[in-house]
């Protein structure tokens, strides 16, 4: 997917879901995101990640997610720094 973030091109997340370990994720973004994916058909590997907002402590591998880096070539190999 394309990125907004200004030092990449696109991003990808190859793993979903997680589990709550410390108070730190009571503020977690991740899990608001994954419980608004879920209920989208288009992102089907969140479904089960999250229960009532919160995570379940699922977590799926999604290869497909890194199919799209496969025959590109990195941004530094193009400027010669190999």
């Amino acid at each position: 997917m394309p990125s907004e973030i200004e030092w990449t091109g696109e991003s990808a997340n190859p793993v979903v879901g997680c589990s709550r370990k410390s108070p730190g994720c009571l503020n977690c973004y991740a899990e608001k995101m994954a419980h608004r994916l879920s209920a989208m058909p288009a992102s089907s590997q969140y479904v089960g990640t999250v229960k009532n907002r919160k995570w379940t402590g699922v977590v799926h591998y999604v290869p497909k997610q890194l199919e799209k880096f496969e025959r590109k070539k990195p941004e530094w190999h193009s400027l010669g720094l190999v």
